[in-house]
């Protein structure tokens, strides 16, 4: 059953995000087309800023979610009821706060433009970006127990769906009036309304939450884990705000909103790539979480080292092909103007893969919620990625910046992430663990330069060339890995995974016919 459900999660989350990066390309490619280079800054800067504000979440959201596994698996509705009841409250909570705070942040703009922008109406537009954020708090916790009840697919088709109304409105908008204030609008409405969806459809699946018994307490064990995870994932929320945002911020103030411009277009890439490998790792969360309650240790470290070769497959199938494109997919699609240089380029893909690799980390540190073990990982993560980028962006412009958020990725929060899982997870040595990475990393960007340099002769200017390109990186990436790779364990293991995934795919056909 847990096989089952994770794969209809993944599905759903593969084919549906890489509808939505279709979708988010035209959309910006008719942006780039209708405004000037910067909105397209204000974009990028005002969706950090708003990054930060979404530090009043405080992480209570993963730490509900990771109590609600062992009533859902044992089918205790009370607690089920009592967790959500806790869940609603705080979450509208934070869309107050979150609307009050970014109402006083829109009065100190200047702040973090080096050079203001001469666009109207900058202070309106960053407030309807404020209310979109705060407005995704009001209905989002019903979602998270569809998510904890590993039917994540569930929750993903509705998103999906909006995420096209809105996108086709937006482009419309674009091509009409040239509207930024109606793109804005039509994001801030697309988002109420699919919450407000998802919410009904979660009341009709669980339609106990609408019981009018009164609320028992939340068990004391539970709501002791809940406060200590919580504690534990307010560090961890500042080190997300440390990432991206951060970096957007620096570029902001430091250097200027052009290259804020042109790095965002670059993350649109990156971004999107990224949440698609989440969407695999996403969709069997809940379903490691309910491995967690289930099973023994050695089962769960035989997962996660298969869950580790996917990662790495996954993330060097991306990798690889996506910097042997890039030159070409920026000069196609955007303009000249909108590509950098190669150096720069290598710099974004390398913190685009040492990112990855953390992900089936992660995966398994959330659904053990092995937050608390983590905290200090968080403070230290931001210290030391603020200072480098401060120091690096003074000397080394957009490079420095990010080599400094690729050191602080692999040296920083993979190694604290990696130890701590397997010291509190599977309780035995992280060494294997940490080589593999290393391997993994060192591997697949030395195949990605090679792989760039091999192709020089291609061309990087025309639809032809950005396809050859991809198809033949994508290809040889295939081929290396597998051989690399295939006297692990970890292969014959994935081999088997496979052979069963497809097994009971076409034993569901045959049955459906």
């Amino acid at each position: 059953m847990r096989l089952q459900r994770s794969l209809q999660n993944a599905a759903v989350g593969i084919f549906g995000q890489l509808f939505s990066v279709v979708l988010n390309f035209l959309t910006r490619m008719v942006f780039v087309r209708t405004l000037s280079q910067e909105y397209l800054g204000i974009e990028g800067l005002f969706s950090s800023l708003l990054l930060m504000l979404s530090l009043a979440e405080l992480g209570i959201g993963s730490a509900i979610i990771y109590s609600l596994y062992e009533p859902l698996a044992k089918k205790n509705r009370p607690q089920i009821r009592a967790l959500m009841d806790l869940y609603r409250k705080a979450y509208w909570t934070i869309a107050l706060i979150v609307g009050v705070t970014g109402l006083l942040l829109s009065f100190k703009l200047q702040w973090f433009i080096k050079e203001m922008p001469d666009i109207p109406n900058l202070q309106l537009y960053f407030l309807i970006f404020v209310a979109n954020t705060a407005v995704s708090y009001l209905y989002s916790y019903k979602g998270s127990l569809i998510q904890a009840d590993q039917k994540q697919y569930i929750v993903s088709l509705w998103q999906y769906g909006f995420t096209l109304l809105m996108c086709v409105t937006q482009i419309t908008i674009l091509l009409l009036f040239e509207s930024y204030l109606g793109f804005l609008l039509t994001m801030l409405a697309a988002t109420f309304f699919q919450n407000f969806s998802i919410s009904l459809v979660t009341d009709r699946m669980y339609p106990f939450l609408k019981d009018k018994e009164p609320l028992e307490k939340i068990e004391p064990d539970t709501l002791d884990k809940i406060k200590k995870n919580t504690f534990a994932l307010v560090l961890h929320k500042v080190a997300g705000i440390a990432s991206t945002p951060t970096t957007n911020l620096i570029l902001s103030t430091f250097i200027g909103l052009q290259v804020v411009a042109v790095y965002a277009n670059y993350l649109l890439f990156t971004n999107a790539l990224q949440r698609l490998i989440d969407k695999v790792f996403d969709a069997a969360v809940a379903s490691v979480g309910n491995l967690g309650v289930t099973a023994g240790r050695d089962r769960q470290l035989a997962v996660f080292n298969v869950a580790l070769y996917i990662n790495a497959f996954l993330g060097a199938l991306v990798a690889v092909p996506l910097l042997a494109v890039f030159a070409n997919a920026m000069y196609l699609f955007f303009g000249e103007s909108y590509v950098f240089e190669f150096h720069i380029e290598l710099a974004i893909v390398a913190l685009f893969f040492l990112k990855t690799i953390r992900t089936a980390a992660l995966s398994f540190t959330s659904a053990f919620g092995l937050y608390w073990f983590t905290r200090w990982k968080a403070v230290i993560e931001t210290i030391v990625l603020v200072l480098l980028s401060l120091v690096a962006a003074q000397y080394f412009g957009i490079v420095g910046i990010l080599v400094a958020n690729s050191f602080t990725s692999l040296f920083v929060s993979g190694a604290i992430e990696g130890y701590m899982l397997f010291k509190h997870g599977f309780k035995v040595s992280s060494v294997s663990y940490f080589a593999r990475v290393l391997g993994y990393s060192i591997g697949t960007l030395a195949l990605a330069i090679g792989v760039h340099f091999a192709l020089a002769a291609v061309g990087t200017t025309t639809l032809f060339t950005l396809l050859l390109r991809g198809i033949l990186a994508v290809l040889v990436t295939v081929i290396v890995f597998v051989a690399a790779t295939c006297w692990l364990p970890e292969f014959k293991q994935f081999k088997a995974f496979v052979t069963q995934a497809l097994a009971l795919i076409f034993r569901r056909r045959k049955n459906n016919e």
